[in-house]
């Protein structure tokens, strides 16, 4: 599970909580992105927090800009 920002932590934590509970409490890990802006719709750079390597991944956002 991966939050694309900070606010969208806990909308994340509450989905993955809900997958663990459908599913058999599996190993199901969180990560956040964290974005620096330069202005509105620009990222001036992207860390991820967490490890998806080998992973299936689900962004849970509550709203797409670009979709790109």
């Amino acid at each position: 599970m991966v939050s694309p920002d900070a606010g969208g932590v806990s909308r994340a934590k509450k989905f993955q909580d809900m997958l663990k509970t459908e599913f058999g409490n599996k190993d199901i890990g969180l990560a956040m992105i964290i974005k620096h802006r330069d202005g509105p719709g620009k990222i001036a750079e992207m860390h991820l927090v967490g490890s998806v390597q080998n992973s299936d991944v689900i962004i849970v956002d509550d709203m797409i800009d670009t979709a790109v």
